[in-house]
């Protein structure tokens, strides 16, 4: 209906390539020497002048075709020259009401321009130039210009006054000049602005390149995102993250690394330049939107590119890193702030910062980070989790865990209860007395710390880092059916008597030794409590005793365990547990894609290992030194899987 009553222009005007719609209507108006309001009004039917920026945005369908019904222009080339046209990949466009909604530096506040593209087409204006991703004109190898030098005015910040006539390369800023009644016109010629042209390898140049390229293909598959392309609103988003930590003040050494120096200078020297009407100065820029100044965006995206660029994510991290010391050591930002901006980063930054932020954060502060791990979090203050994992995690990590992921050198006596507070850490902002005061820890925090450095010294850091991490999460998903918290304040004064020893002795065949008591008991202690038996304030708890007590796994025999088993089945059930298994560990497949240091040492010939024992008398470092392996991977084994009785003379040779 609309198209129907639009009156066909005799005179036609084609638009230039890449030429906004705004700019194109506004030469239509000059030829016929036609008021912008009535041009408009005439091509649109729009009801006031101040439509016009709307039209440069995202002009309605029924807009469209009016226009391309009196140009003679068709109405896909006519979309392709508003904001519309990069919607979704560089700006967000509401098309309900036709304005720009959020996007990382989507616009610009008005229009850069480039004063050589103006002299070649007589004053029209390109779309791109409204972008704030739009820095550097590429035909001229320029810094775009962001203001009239005659009045230092921003370029089409308003809409034009509906009753003037537009004048293509002219600046159309309305002066109203002190003491006179009277407006005019500035009419500075924006096309005698003088521009420094750069190389064509420049930097600056390069980075506009390749922002143009990702724009047009809605895809960033450069440098770091070579092997995992990203969405192309994501990857602006992660330049925008660095960007943006670039251009704080005091203004970062790294710059200077980063930037060359002919852009350098005129982003500082645009921080005090005398500012026209709209824009902040952008020496403050330090929100979402995008940069006041060209040089400004230009700094930015060139500095932000040469981290992004680089072959792999080690070699960005490099120059990231430095960045993010400078900025810790002034107190301008913390790791919290570091990981809690721009939640439209890709995996592609957060593994570069992960990288960046892993040196010099100290082994106790990884796994509260989650380095490396997958997607780096903030620590939580919140106390649910927390409390929920007091419950799920021993105060000795188990075995199985701990003979895995610790080097075999480090003690497990030590390793143990360090793991399990290392399991708490993760993802909290608590210190580490904390979870070694929760877990009734028999480590002093001192003696922890040295734990945790030696821990980190390993090769294999990043894997026991990741499987703390893994262990974590899966603990906390999959609560075990053994409440540690409990285990930890039974009473275990009744846990083993010499009758029910010697009970054990006979029914499993064992000859009775019942100075063998306290050992037993020791042994059956650290396996229900999970705690160091040691530091169990009962008469069998002391250090001659442990040292027994780890000799028994090599006296056990499939019935003594299974006797012994029994026992403590029947103890916890005298104590009310009666749906809790004696002992539990999560599964070690969780970890089998990680190389950790103790798993070589966990592969052996069990067969082989009962015959060294039984057959040949040997004592456990021996075994171990036969199988390569260690003498606690050897203590577990047994424990778990015990060597049978030799058979000799017809007789069964039962251990003493």
């Amino acid at each position: 209906m609309m198209a129907a009553t639009t009156r066909t222009l005799p005179l036609r005007v084609p638009p230039l390539p890449s030429e906004s719609l705004e700019s194109w209507l506004e030469t239509l108006a000059h030829r016929y020497r036609a008021q912008w309001g009535d041009l408009l009004d005439a091509v649109a039917h729009v009801d006031s002048a101040r439509r016009g920026y709307r039209l440069t945005v995202c002009p309605t369908d029924a807009e469209v075709m009016s226009i391309a019904t009196a140009t003679g222009a068709d109405p896909d080339a006519v979309r392709a020259m508003t904001l519309a046209h990069f919607a979704d990949r560089a700006v967000a466009i509401d098309a309900a009401s036709g304005l720009t909604g959020y996007f990382p530096w989507g616009i610009v506040t008005g229009s850069r321009f480039c004063p050589k593209c103006l002299a070649d087409t007589e004053g029209r204006w390109q779309l791109s130039w409204r972008l704030g991703w739009s820095f550097i004109c590429l035909r001229h190898r320029c810094l775009l210009v962001d203001r009239c030098p005659g009045c230092h005015n921003v370029q089409r910040l308003l809409p034009l006054y509906g009753r003037n006539i537009p004048q293509p390369g002219l600046c159309a800023t309305i002066l109203h000049p002190p003491g006179s009644r009277k407006s005019r016109r500035c009419a500075t010629a924006l096309a005698d602005i003088p521009t420094a042209p750069m190389r064509t390898s420049h930097s600056a140049v390069v980075a506009q390149h390749v922002i143009n390229d990702m724009i047009e293909r809605n895809i960033g598959d450069f440098g770091v995102y070579r092997h995992a392309p990203q969405p192309c609103r994501d990857v602006l988003g992660d330049i925008r993250s660095i960007a943006r930590r670039l251009l704080t003040e005091p203004e970062p050494r790294v710059l200077e690394q980063l930037v060359p120096s002919d852009v350098l200078t005129a982003h500082r020297e645009v921080r005090f330049w005398k500012r026209g009407r709209g824009r902040a100065p952008a020496a403050q820029y330090l929100g979402r939107c995008a940069p006041a100044d060209a040089a400004t965006a230009a700094v930015g995206v060139t500095g932000a590119l040469s981290m992004l660029a680089a072959d792999d994510i080690e070699s960005a991290c490099v120059l990231l890193r430095e960045l993010l010391d400078e900025l810790r050591a002034q107190g301008r930002v913390s790791l919290d702030w570091v990981l809690a901006r721009e939640p439209l980063k890709t995996p592609v930054l957060k593994s570069i910062e992960r990288s960046a932020l892993e040196q010099g954060m100290g082994a106790l502060r990884e796994p509260s980070y989650r380095i490396a791990t997958g997607p780096t979090q903030i620590p939580s203050t919140h106390r649910t989790t927390e409390v929920d994992l007091i419950h799920c995690v021993p105060t000795l990590l188990w075995q199985a865990w701990s003979l895995l992921i610790a080097p075999p050198q480090l003690a497990q006596k030590v390793v143990r209860p360090t793991l399990s507070a290392a399991i708490l850490l993760v993802g909290s902002k608590d210190p580490l007395s904390h979870p070694l005061e929760k877990l009734r820890s028999p480590l002093a925090e001192a003696r922890a710390r040295r734990a945790f450095g030696d821990l980190s010294h390993s090769p294999y850091w990043p894997n026991i880092r990741a499987a703390l991490v893994r262990l974590h999460d899966f603990v906390a998903d999959n609560p075990p059916p053994i409440d540690y918290s409990r285990r930890r304040i039974l009473d275990y004064r009744d846990l083993l008597n010499v009758e029910q020893w010697l009970d054990i002795c006979k029914s499993s065949g064992t000859r009775l030794r019942a100075d063998c008591l306290t050992t037993v008991q020791f042994y059956l202690y650290e396996r229900i409590s999970c705690m160091p038996g040691a530091l169990a304030n009962y008469e069998w708890s002391n250090s001659m005793v442990a040292a027994y007590a780890r000799q028994l796994p090599r006296r056990l025999t499939p019935e003594l365990e299974g006797a012994l088993h029994a026992h403590a089945e029947a103890f916890l059930r005298a104590h009310g547990i009666d749906t809790e298994p004696v002992d539990w560990h999560p599964d070690v497949r969780l970890v089998d894609d990680l190389e950790l240091p103790g798993a070589d040492s966990m592969q052996i010939d069990t067969g082989a290992l009962h015959q060294l024992i039984r057959e040949d008398d040997l004592s456990l470092a021996a075994c171990a030194e036969r199988l390569r392996s260690t003498v606690p991977h050897l203590r577990y084994i047994l424990s778990i899987d015990p060597a049978p009785c030799a058979r000799r003379r017809g007789s069964t040779n039962c251990p003493e």
